[in-house]
């Protein structure tokens, strides 16, 4: 392979990162740092690995960690053995975990232990960890690449109102979105950046933008409550990348003048609450952006403006485009709520559905996101709610999301589902589940007092149902559906 077509591959990014900043230290975590050598090297050894016990190229190899320091190395060794790589959720459910095994035909899959192994098919990483090697016989095992010859990785869509989907990404797609990230993000060499984010669903927009970039990863794997906010103030980051969950830990343990180094804190993963972006912003003296994520596009929507709602998604971000069409066509909508599609670089290639059917994407089609948004008069985007969880009640179209997100800014309330139940006598009714913390209804007329302060009558819940739980997928969305 020319050094020019080596250059067009995924791992080039740690390559020529190595290359450049050799020994300044890409991952620090809470028992020890790493280097971009230490880790570039790690991953040379995982790529001789899978050849030497021969999983061959263009095979689909499934690899679970959860930390940046074996993540990392996993991730660039699987691409340079010239195979297609499928970060695991450690957190998935075993259904979900062999949803996705089935899929994508995986021919391997390496499972991070820190249990000592002396097995010829284990591997040592980084921080005394090792990769266990499992290998399977895959139905097709040429499925991925010869539908998509330069496929490099596959990730999976939620899978909250319908079957996961897999979600092809090729080289190119990986290297276009990675820069574009990277600059939207305006992450430096300088930078070192609080990285608590999930690395299975969020490793493109993070990690690869981080290491192309030359910043050191402040990787928070496993650390909660206190022992998270005190990593953050012991190593001084610059920029965070986070949801909101971890924004509220900050702003419960941290002290206001403890992160003084913060230059930009970004949220994502889930809706910020304009609640915590207030507090957020009055303790540490720094407004809260929040970026909205798609898994097929990357990072199109950023609230960057002091003048928007801090719960607003902002605007398409340039070089992504953005328009809405109306939901019987794909044609442009002239009024002010329809569906997101976007277009731009790093777009996937296409999904491989657990059917076996393969549907391709061109990179210049626009993409329908399945998002419904509303557009204000200032070209502002707010979030309606998904497409297909849309309730249609006689001629009114309701979105849950919108009601959930009223009930939750309620401190009471841990997690709510509401969902349309026919009723012989009243018709369609909306019935909204929730997590409660005391597990009792004892707030009852606070949250009906909300849902008249802040929802039309059309969107009031109709009855509220304590539940223990409500069903999520392995990264924590909601599952609308009966069934993984």
């Amino acid at each position: 392979m020319t050094t020019s077509e080596t250059n067009k591959r995924a791992e080039s990014i740690l390559e020529s990162a190595a290359l450049q900043w050799g020994n300044r230290t890409l991952v620090v975590d809470s028992t020890d740092s790493y280097s971009y050598h230490d880790l570039l090297s790690f991953a040379h050894k995982v790529a001789l690995f899978l050849q030497s016990h021969g999983v061959a190229t263009g095979s689909v190899v499934g690899f679970s960690a959860d930390d940046a320091r074996c993540f990392i190395p996993l991730l660039f060794g699987v691409l340079r053995a010239d195979c297609v790589a499928l970060p695991i959720s450690p957190h998935l459910s075993r259904d979900e975990r062999q949803l996705r095994e089935s899929t994508a035909d995986v021919a391997a899959t390496l499972t991070v232990s820190r249990e000592p192994c002396a097995a010829a098919s284990s591997l040592a990483l980084p921080g005394s960890s090792q990769a266990v090697l499992t290998r399977r016989t895959p139905t097709r095992p040429d499925k991925v690449r010869s539908a998509f010859p330069t496929a490099a990785v596959m990730r999976f869509t939620s899978g909250t109102t319908c079957t996961a989907k897999g979600v092809v990404l090729s080289h190119a797609d990986i290297l276009a979105r990675a820069t574009t990230c990277r600059q939207i993000i305006d992450v430096t060499s300088d930078d070192r950046v609080l990285s608590p984010l999930p690395l299975s669903y969020h490793f493109i927009a993070s990690v690869i933008s981080f290491i192309q970039a030359g910043a050191t990863i402040l990787d928070t794997a496993g650390l909660e409550g206190p022992a998270f906010a005190l990593f953050a103030q012991a190593t001084a980051p610059t920029l965070a990348y986070a949801a909101p969950a971890h924004y509220q830990t900050l702003c419960d343990y941290a002290g206001e003048a403890d992160l003084g180094s913060l230059r930009k804190a970004i949220s994502a993963s889930e809706p910020l609450r304009p609640e915590l972006a207030r507090r957020f912003e009055s303790r540490f003296n720094l407004r809260l952006i929040q970026a909205y994520g798609i898994i097929e596009v990357g990072l199109p929507l950023w609230n960057d403006n002091s003048r928007w709602s801090p719960d607003d998604l902002g605007t398409v971000k340039a070089p992504y485009e953005g328009r809405l069409v109306d939901g019987s066509s794909d044609s442009e909508t002239h009024g002010s709520v329809g569906e997101l599609v976007v277009r731009g670089p790093g777009l996937f290639s296409g999904y491989v559905l657990h059917s076996g059917e393969i549907l391709t994407h061109s990179g210049g089609e626009w993409f329908q996101t399945g998002d419904v948004v509303a557009r204000a008069s200032d070209g502002t985007l707010s979030f309606k709610g998904r497409k297909q969880s849309r309730i249609v009640i006689g001629e009114q179209y309701i979105y849950p999301e919108e009601i959930e997100a009223v009930l939750k800014r309620f401190p009471d309330i841990i997690e709510a589902r509401v969902s349309a139940e026919r009723d012989p006598v009243h018709g369609e009714r909306l019935i909204a589940e929730i997590v409660s913390r005391d597990q009792t209804s004892r707030s009852l007329p606070s949250w009906l007092k909300l849902c008249e302060d802040e929802l039309p009558p059309r969107l009031r819940p109709n009855e509220f149902r304590i539940v223990a739980a409500i069903p999520s997928t392995g990264s924590g969305k909601v599952i609308r559906r009966s069934s993984v």
